[in-house]
C-alpha cells in the first residue's frame, strides 16, 4: 500500500512478524504492487525500516518531538538495512501466495516453503 503521508513510497504491513504487527518500507521501493499479476511470477520484496523527514530540513526526521511538524512538506525514505523478505505470487486474479522470512535477504530466499500462506480476496 502507498504510505499515508508520502504516497510515492510503498509500505508492506503484516499482522504478525516475530510477535508484533509491523509496517515496513520496501528496499528499492518496488516492484510496484499495482503491476504484479499472475504473469509476473514470484516477487521478492526486501523489507526495511522507513522514516519521515521534512523536505525543507532533512535533519528533522521522524514524527515525534524535534521531527517533522504540521505544515512541513513531508517525505519518507527507506533505510538500507534489510530486516526480512516477503515472497508474493499471484496465483489467480483474486488469489495470492505469501511467505515472510524474518532476518533474511533476497539472496538467501529462493522459493516458498511448506509455511506458505494462501489468500483470496
Amino acid at each position: 500500500m502507498p504510505d499515508a503521508l508520502d504516497p510515492t513510497q510503498w509500505r508492506f504491513s503484516i499482522g504478525n512478524l516475530d510477535g508484533s504487527a509491523r509496517q515496513f518500507g520496501v528496499k528499492g521501493n518496488g516492484p510496484d504492487p499495482r503491476n504484479v499479476t499472475v504473469e509476473t511470477g514470484l516477487i521478492k520484496y526486501e523489507l526495511t525500516y522507513s522514516e519521515y523527514y521534512a523536505v525543507n530540513d532533512p535533519t528533522r526526521r521522524g514524527l515525534g518531538p524535534g521531527g517533522v511538524r504540521t505544515g512541513d512538506n513531508i517525505a519518507s525514505r527507506n533505510q538500507d538495512q534489510v530486516l526480512g523478505v516477503v515472497l508474493l505470487q499471484m496465483t489467480g486474479t483474486r488469489t495470492l501466495q505469501c511467505e515472510v522470512f524474518p532476518g533474511k535477504s533476497a539472496a538467501e530466499v529462493n522459493g516458498f516453503t511448506v509455511a506458505v500462506k494462501s489468500y483470496e480476496r
